[in-house]
């Protein structure tokens, strides 16, 4: 399989770990696992100003490493608490 710089990252896991229920240490853990991969993605930054600028399209789930909750504190000005680290191209 051929993977091109621009293929998200998103695509090579079950969709199922974007969308984490239940509460707790495993629900904790589902969602940073779902933000790992968002932060790996080659696409982060267009993934994030597409969730941010259509948020009735996407209200639910695991976004460019966002919950729904960081989402609407982002459209309201606040920031989000965890920055993505930036991804360096040898």
């Amino acid at each position: 399989m051929t993977i091109h710089l621009e293929d998200p990252a998103c695509r090579s896991v079950p969709p199922e770990l974007f969308f984490p229920l239940g509460y707790g240490r495993e629900f904790t853990r589902q969602i940073e696992e779902a933000k790992a991969v968002c932060r790996s993605c080659p696409v982060y930054r267009r993934c994030l100003d597409y969730v941010t600028a259509n948020p009735d399209l996407a209200p639910e789930g695991i976004w460019a490493a966002t919950t729904p909750k960081e989402r609407r504190k982002m459209r309201e000005g606040g920031t989000l608490q965890e920055p993505r680290p930036r991804l360096v191209v040898a």
